[in-house]
């Protein structure tokens, strides 16, 4: 009977070191995922302090130039010299919570693990125990019950915001959502029935029945999650941007945005009539009208009158970086540049046949020529001089870099941020041998992949999980979608998937997803 309660004893503490585990890993996740948001809005944290300075020195020059005192040169150096206080534009990030237990958790039948459970007791010398029986020699049926595996939906469509996933079935209305549920990983007990659109802000989705004039938000309710308010009647597009969303009814000249105002959630001193075209890009919204050409923006470091002077007429195709964007006209060849990073007025306006763009910087391209210009900032994405564009088939971008495909010869090129561990602008030691296709990340990192072989080069996330895709077997991948430290390669023909990058993303990390889809509709 000892031997039979030993046996039990240590098959829960093997079902105990299993879900420990889980939550060691999850933990990390949440720290490294901390880490980069951290990072990420440092970045932002320093911009915005070094704009409020020279905005409040700017105003004081101003007054001193217009002043009628004598002392106007020791008033311009009084503001040459002024000490200006910031600390209202510093950000509290506070801490990730410490995790509960030891990670990671001593496996039973270690050393360690005898000597704390068995051999230091007082009993162990008259009633010593029987030989432990590892983990992975215990009998499935003998462990604690786990939770059966989850059986998803057939699947249509794949959504993702930087944290999580959606699959959803339009024919049948049936969804599954994983990842962080705060930033729309939990779309459980709804109806998707008549969905026509799926949009993503980097934390919350936005599904859209443009017929029946309905829609649905979850997520995180300041990145757009929450929209019980928005009437979606008559609605005929939408839009987003990394923090907000906007429906349009044409019909109406109506235009509504919710998320955080400041970042294009707040449209209401916009003029939507006749407005025909709604763009979204990092933190703020392009309107315009088709017809006329009239353009409006609203968001941060963006200044509508630059919109306003802007002529949009014939225009097929919008790149948008963080300040700045390209309206590129495909039947003419020429594009034109609007906002901060927009000065291409040194810069051939012709023979452009796509435009693109990382968070910083530009990239106007002309696939028939094999030739291109890239402008913006020069360590993001701007410098492209050194890069051979003859034969290049695909383009993708992250926030700070591009990568262009030659999928014919099976060449692959990086440039943009070389100043970071990550440092996505150089694959030069990556051997891209057969690739036929490139993803990008929502925020960082890529994806290269051979679909003749099922082989695979991946450089993820803030941590630069390099190694992430290598020795996996990708064979029969039809479909590749991202978030911002994850990518899910989903095979459309069996159902398969898998999901790599950062552990504890999803319910699908690592080399067993947990659940498949139960069927694929092409």
């Amino acid at each position: 009977q000892c031997d039979s309660l030993q046996g039990q004893f240590e098959s829960s503490a093997c079902h105990l070191a299993t879900k420990q585990d889980e939550v060691c890993g999850c933990h990390e996740h949440a720290v490294n995922h901390f880490e980069a948001l951290r990072t990420n809005f440092s970045v932002g944290e320093t911009v915005r302090q070094h704009i409020h300075e020279s905005a409040v020195r700017m105003e004081c020059y101003i007054d001193a130039l217009v002043s009628n005192g004598i002392g106007k040169n020791t008033d311009m150096h009084r503001c040459k010299e002024l000490s200006i206080d910031t600390s209202h534009l510093e950000i509290a990030y506070g801490l990730v919570p410490v995790v509960s237990g030891t990670c990671p958790s001593a496996p039973p039948c270690s050393e360690n693990w005898l000597s704390d459970e068995y051999s230091s007791g007082a009993w162990h010398d008259k009633a010593p125990a029987a030989t432990c029986a590892p983990c992975e020699t215990i009998a499935a049926g003998t462990l604690a019950p786990t939770e059966a595996p989850l059986s998803a939906p057939a699947v249509t469509d794949v959504y993702s915001t930087w944290t999580s996933f959606m699959a959803l079935n339009k024919n049948t209305g049936q969804a599954l959502c994983w990842g962080y549920k705060g930033g729309g990983g939990d779309c459980s007990g709804m109806d998707f029935t008549g969905t026509t659109d799926v949009l993503s802000t980097n934390w919350a989705f936005l599904a859209l029945n443009k017929n029946a004039g309905t829609g649905r938000c979850w997520g995180h309710a300041d990145w757009g999650g929450a929209c019980s308010s928005i009437d979606f009647s008559g609605v005929t597009s939408a839009s987003s941007n990394t923090y907000a969303f906007v429906v349009l009814s044409k019909t109406a000249g109506k235009g509504q945005c919710w998320g955080q105002a400041d970042r294009g959630g707040d449209c209401s001193s916009i003029d939507f009539a006749g407005i025909t075209n709604v763009s979204g890009g990092h933190a703020f919204f392009l309107a315009w009208n088709a017809k006329t050409g009239r353009a409006q923006c609203w968001g941060p470091w963006i200044r509508r009158s630059q919109c306003s002077r802007a002529n949009l007429i014939g225009v097929t195709d919008i790149a948008i970086a963080q300040y700045s964007f390209v309206a590129l006209n495909k039947n003419t060849g020429k594009f034109l540049c609007v906002g901060h990073l927009g000065r291409c007025s040194g810069f051939e306006s012709t023979a452009v046949t796509d435009v693109y763009s990382t968070g910083h910087a530009f990239m106007a391209l002309n696939k028939n020529t094999g030739k291109a210009q890239c402008f913006g900032n020069s360590y993001l994405g701007g410098s492209c001089s050194s890069i051979d564009f003859s034969d290049v088939t695909d383009v993708s971008s992250i926030t700070t870099d591009f990568i262009a495909l030659s999928a014919n010869v099976g060449k692959l090129q990086c440039w943009g941020d070389l100043q970071t561990k990550n440092k996505y602008g150089d694959c030069s030691d990556v051997d891209f041998a057969g690739v036929t296709d490139v993803y990008a990340g929502k925020r960082s990192g890529f994806m290269a992949l051979n679909k003749n072989t099922g082989e695979a080069r991946c450089w993820l996330g803030y941590y630069n999980l390099q190694s992430a895709c290598d020795g996996r077997d990708f064979a029969g991948v039809t479909d590749v979608y991202g978030t911002s430290d994850e990518f899910m390669a989903l095979d459309r023909n069996t159902g398969r998937f898998w999901c790599v990058g950062l552990r504890g993303t999803s319910i699908c990390s690592g080399e067993n997803p947990g659940f498949v889809f139960s069927q694929v509709v092409a």
